[in-house]
């Protein structure tokens, strides 16, 4: 694992943490490449304050959603395990 990838994941026992990877499509090493990095890697943008806002919208959006759903009395560690299990197994 590399350093950015392990400082991600010691992040993200203190704070939510979204990870996407945009390493090479043809790589096999760790991390995989995220599902969306073919979409923000997109050669050839004509507007791409419209490109990156839908995505990145559409990621808060989910964030927003999860946490919402949660129990208001779980504490803090607790909210966290969830959401790494969540996007673990959305990922």
């Amino acid at each position: 694992m590399a350093g950015k990838t392990r400082l991600l994941m010691e992040m993200s026992q203190h704070i939510c943490v979204i990870f996407i990877c945009l390493g090479p499509s043809d790589s096999n090493g760790y991390p995989p490449r995220s599902a969306l990095a073919d979409y923000m890697l997109a050669p050839n943008l004509i507007n791409s304050d419209t490109h990156y806002t839908i995505p990145v919208a559409a990621i808060f959006r989910a964030v927003v959603k999860f946490f919402n759903r949660q129990d208001g009395r779980m504490n803090k560690e607790e909210r966290l395990k969830e959401w790494n299990d969540y996007i673990e197994v959305a990922s």
